[in-house]
């Protein structure tokens, strides 16, 4: 009960609050002596080193994650924790992205495959022995067609829930298309042509990849602006700053903009493209 002061306060979980402070917080309550000392006892045991700043974002995806059990939710303070975690991840791919998407983030969509280019096709894939060093850097037209088409997959699930008022799945899905197609295979698949210093990207696409990169760059941002939109309902603080930061936003909040649709996305479907890359990443994590 709060009015007894034996449950968490909101802020203590949005701020921090440190082991004294919470016990502190229990002697002010109404609670009855007898249930003072077990509050204390509990209050030690689940929080021995208090709790850590978690911001408003984390508090309110973990809440929205809660929604499918109910209105009664026994919060898990580590779940939060591991949504700010989350949170430092959004911060450490925009980070990331920002000095390869500015500048021509602006030209053409990533829906359009550049036609110039020694880019391999889906057949190239099926084809050859599965060596993850030597495909990685012929796979950029593959991956980012991949990644595309999960962002399709992804809008197009998120808005069914979203219109069934299933929240939680909502959530689910946004967060997973960010932390696992984008940040875990999308970013760390384009890094070494980003960069262009990796001997194996010159030796499949020789020394001009121009194009390659310019369709790379494209695509991450594609992926960057669609997510933090599809993230905004739960995390509307962080993504708005976020957004902000991308190039050619469009309108004066993320609020205003649209969200992504698997009909606005439809040109980004390829699931021909999707189910060979997929392959590959089930070899490379079987190796």
């Amino acid at each position: 009960s709060k009015s007894l002061g034996n449950v968490i306060d909101p802020v203590s979980v949005i701020e921090g609050c440190s082991l004294e402070k919470l016990l502190s917080n229990l002697e002010q309550s109404n609670l009855p002596p007898g249930e003072l000392e077990a509050s204390r006892r509990g209050v030690r045991a689940d929080f021995p080193n208090g709790i850590a700043e978690c911001g408003t974002d984390a508090l309110r995806m973990a809440l929205v994650a809660y929604t499918r059990q109910g209105r009664s939710i026994n919060l898990d303070v580590s779940r939060v924790v591991s949504l700010r975690h989350f949170s430092n991840k959004m911060w450490q791919a925009v980070r990331f992205a920002l000095p390869f998407v500015t500048g021509d983030a602006a030209v053409g969509l990533a829906s359009q495959l550049p036609q110039e280019g020694a880019l391999h096709d889906v057949d190239d894939f099926r084809n050859r022995a599965v060596d993850m060093d030597a495909l990685v850097p012929g796979s950029y037209k593959l991956s980012c067609a991949w990644a595309l088409h999960r962002l399709y997959e992804a809008s197009r699930a998120y808005n069914t829930s979203m219109a069934a008022f299933d929240f939680s799945t909502a959530a689910s899905i946004a967060q997973d298309f960010f932390l696992h197609s984008l940040c875990d295979v999308l970013i760390e698949v384009l890094k070494p042509l980003l960069y262009g210093n990796d001997p194996r990207v010159r030796e499949v696409l020789g020394t001009s990849f121009a194009p390659e990169q310019r369709f790379a760059r494209q695509t991450l941002l594609q992926c960057l602006d669609s997510s933090l939109r599809l993230l905004h309902p739960m995390m509307p603080f962080l993504t708005e700053d976020l957004w902000q930061r991308l190039p050619g936003a469009r309108g004066a909040s993320i609020a205003t903009v649209a969200f992504p649709t698997g009909e606005e996305l439809n040109s980004l479907r390829d699931e021909e493209s999707a189910a060979a890359f997929d392959a590959v990443l089930a070899a490379g994590r079987a190796a």
